[in-house]
C-alpha cells in the first residue's frame, strides 16, 4: 500500500538509495558514502511536501518525495537554510577525507544548481527523488507513486510538474506517463553519485495538455 511518509522511515530511504545508486561503491572510506546517501535523501526532503512511502508487508520498498507548489510547505529538521546547512556541515568532519576533496564536493553541489537554473529556473511543482527497491520494480510501484502526485498536483490547479534525471535512467518510464525532455544540463554531482556520465534530462508533464487529451479519450484517467 502507499502511505504517508513517517520519521522513522528516513534511515531505511537511505538504505534504499544506496541499494539503487551504490554510493558505498563511488565514495570512501564508507562514512563518506553513508553521509552522501543522508544528504541525497534529506535535501528533496527538505523541499518536499508530498511524501509517500510503498510499504509492503510494514516494510518501505520506495518512495516519492515531490513538492506541489499550491500546497503548504513542510517543516522538518531540514527544512530552510539552518537544516540544510546542518545535513551538509557533516561533509566537513568526516576523519580520513582531505579539506579539498570535501571543498570540490561543494563545489559540485553549486555547479549542479547553476547548470538546472541556467536549464530550467522553474521549480514549483516537481518529483524531486523517486526511489524503488530493485527487488520490487516491474510491480507497478513507481507508476503508481508518480500517478498519485500527479492527482494531488490535479486537485491542487497545477498546470506543470517537472522532474530531472540522469541520461541512464529509464527515460522511458517518464515518456510512458506522457512527460517529454524540456531541456538538458551537464551535473558533475550527479556523475559523481553514479558515476555515469552526468547528462542531466529535465522532463515535463503538462496537466493542462493532459487533461484535455484525457476529456477527448471519453474521461480516461491518469492511471490508464
Amino acid at each position: 500500500m502507499i502511505r504517508n511518509y513517517r520519521e522513522s522511515d528516513f534511515e531505511y530511504c537511505q538504505y534504499l538509495v544506496n541499494r539503487v545508486w551504490h554510493f558505498d561503491k563511488h565514495f570512501y572510506p564508507p562514512e563518506l558514502a553513508k553521509v552522501f546517501s543522508q544528504i541525497y535523501v534529506a535535501s528533496p526532503l527538505a523541499l518536499s511536501n508530498f511524501i509517500k512511502v510503498v510499504d509492503v508487508n510494514k516494510k518501505p520498498c520506495g518512495f516519492l518525495f515531490g513538492r506541489v507548489e499550491n500546497l503548504p510547505r513542510r517543516k522538518s529538521d531540514y527544512s530552510g537554510l539552518v537544516g540544510q546547512l546542518k545535513i551538509m556541515s557533516k561533509l566537513f568532519f568526516i576523519p580520513g577525507v582531505s579539506l579539498k576533496r570535501k571543498l570540490s564536493y561543494f563545489h559540485k553541489i553549486y555547479l549542479h544548481e547553476t547548470n538546472r537554473r541556467k536549464a530550467e529556473n522553474e521549480i514549483d511543482s516537481e518529483i524531486l527523488l523517486l526511489v524503488v527497491d530493485p527487488d520490487s520494480q516491474g510491480k507497478g510501484w513507481g507508476k503508481e507513486l508518480v500517478n498519485t502526485f500527479i492527482e494531488s498536483c490535479v486537485e491542487n490547479e497545477v498546470k506543470k510538474v517537472l522532474l530531472e534525471t540522469d541520461a541512464e535512467s529509464n527515460y522511458g518510464f517518464y515518456n510512458h506517463l506522457g512527460f517529454s525532455v524540456k531541456g538538458d544540463f551537464y551535473s558533475p554531482l550527479l556523475k559523481e553519485f553514479s558515476g555515469k556520465s552526468g547528462k542531466t534530462y529535465i522532463y515535463e508533464l503538462d496537466l493542462e495538455q493532459l487533461s484535455a487529451l484525457s476529456k477527448r479519450s471519453n474521461g480516461q484517467s491518469f492511471r490508464n
